[in-house]
């Protein structure tokens, strides 16, 4: 009997935590301030023989797609879309952020427009052009489907497979990728980033996974040859949908990776390959984030907002006998600096580059930073250009939120964004940048006030 009472009190218990439950998931409804989500994919794949990174395209290995997920809580609304293509231009993006904005009602500042900057994704001027509304589609259907959701985070570690690509020499010089087992390598000048971040969409009726953003800093130049391809992001959503079903949608979010790549110079071995390396990788990355669904925690409590901030970064300044000497036909042309003619070619092109920047804006470049916060305890940063991974590393350092995602390559692609000490240090990156030193620092430092603003006024 008295074990009878017992179990009737636990019972009486039980059921008035679910009508409290109900209580409070109804107030949310009618308060509007359910999160909800919505996730769609559309296919801007250009046409065979189209531009290609080396040259015209040959043929599809897998479909580039326009990925976007949209988060919704009362009147506060965020889009992030992530194209499978090497990088998305300042005009294209705000076209698309533009088009978005009126077919959703989504403020322009809250949608970001990202590449994942897979090498085999290059797109013509008319193919950006023929591209841009099915970017702005693929926002306007996340939109459409969203429903409510419980958003869960966590963050693997994956250190098997990136490598930081800029090592010091014997000579003392700084080299990026200087060849496999070269014996003057003396050690990388940097770290890497092992975080893999999983934010992870659960449908609130049935529990039902329907879509992760994963980032992870690694180039996505691993394929090689003249077919389309999505690179390793493309295994890593083959293999989730094995196991969370095949809807199941899976973004991926390139992190800071100016200065990180796939090769492991200590061995002598073949390291490009659609069906060898990029397959082996993307099934590593997956493996990494199914490790982590066991261990997923929910958000403490969804609160969704957004900052943006736009810098006015300065450029390089280049002289008019550096115009003249880069408008000079490469063949004949006699060095600027004593390089390897690779780097005299992208120096080249850079200079060139910059006349024309300098033109449109001046002497100092528009760069946006976005913050958005998801909740009590998750961030996710946004921003553009080729990323040093030391400066995202500082922007998860100086976070005050427990999981801070950061991508790059989002609404613009100015080329390489270095540290100081990597402008300092020289070869490529330095030499392919367009940004002053400093540059990067100033991102930082604009995207950690933004996170702190959003943590000082979270609910």
């Amino acid at each position: 009997m008295k074990r009878s009472r017992m179990l009737l009190d636990k019972t009486v218990l039980y059921c008035a935590a679910i009508l409290v439950g109900c209580c409070f998931a109804a107030a949310d409804a009618a308060d509007g301030e359910v999160l909800k989500v919505g996730a769609a994919a559309v296919e801007i794949t250009p046409a065979v023989g189209d531009l290609h990174y080396r040259g015209a395209s040959t043929g599809v290995l897998d479909p580039l797609l326009a990925k976007a997920i949209v988060f919704r809580q009362g009147d506060r609304q965020a889009a992030l879309v992530f194209c499978d293509v090497i990088g998305v231009s300042f005009d294209q993006s705000d076209a698309v952020r533009k088009l978005a904005s009126e077919k959703t009602g989504i403020p322009r500042e809250h949608i970001c427009v990202a590449a994942t900057h897979t090498h085999t994704g290059r797109l013509s001027d008319k193919a950006e052009q023929e591209t841009t509304g099915r970017i702005a589609r693929a926002i306007a259907e996340a939109h459409a489907t969203a429903v409510p959701v419980r958003l869960q985070t966590a963050t693997g570690r994956q250190e098997e497979i990136s490598f930081h690509r800029r090592f010091l020499m014997r000579d003392g010089s700084v080299r990026m990728n200087p060849g496999f087992k070269n014996p003057d390598i003396v050690r990388p000048v940097g770290p890497i980033d092992p975080d893999v971040n999983v934010l992870l969409a659960r449908r609130a009726t049935d529990d039902r996974p329907i879509a992760s953003l994963t980032v992870f800093a690694m180039h996505l130049d691993t394929v090689g040859g003249t077919g389309y391809s999505a690179d390793y992001p493309y295994f890593l959503q083959e293999t989730l949908r094995k196991r969370l079903g095949p809807d199941f949608l899976s973004l991926f979010g390139t992190g800071t990776c100016g200065d990180i790549n796939h090769y492991d110079v200590s061995k002598a071995v073949p390291q490009k390959g659609h069906e060898g390396t990029t397959k082996t990788l993307g099934e590593a990355l997956a493996a990494t984030v199914i490790g982590q669904l066991p261990k997923m925690k929910d958000l403490t409590r969804a609160d969704l907002d957004v900052r943006s901030r736009t810098l006015q970064v300065p450029l390089q300044e280049i002289t008019e006998a550096e115009l003249a000497w880069a408008r000079q036909p490469e063949e004949g042309r006699r060095p600027l600096v004593e390089e390897r003619l690779f780097l005299q070619r992208f120096r080249a092109s850079k200079i060139l580059s910059l006349a024309e920047m300098r033109k449109r804006w001046g002497a100092n470049l528009p760069m946006e930073a976005q913050v958005f916060r998801l909740g009590a305890d998750v961030a996710v940063v946004a921003l553009p250009g080729e990323v040093f991974v030391e400066l995202g590393l500082a922007v998860k350092k100086a976070s005050p939120f427990a999981t801070t995602m950061v991508f790059e390559l989002a609404n613009d692609c100015p080329a390489y964004v270095p540290t100081r000490k990597g402008f300092e240090q020289g070869d490529y990156e330095a030499i392919n940048s367009r940004v002053a030193p400093g540059g990067g620092e100033m991102l930082v430092d604009a995207a950690v006030e933004m996170l702190e603003e959003l943590q000082a006024t979270g609910d």
